[in-house]
């Protein structure tokens, strides 16, 4: 571990859906059962 940087985190999340926010709403999230072409 980086001891100059201790607030330093990695995090693996696996699961069916993925969360991907689009640039014309902001703050919506919208949940897709595939990976979205912006996303690739």
């Amino acid at each position: 571990m980086d001891k100059t940087n201790p607030k330093l985190y990695c995090l693996e999340i696996r699961g069916d859906f993925a969360c991907f926010t689009r640039p014309e709403l902001k703050v919506e999230r919208v949940s897709y059962d595939v990976i979205t072409p912006s996303a690739a």
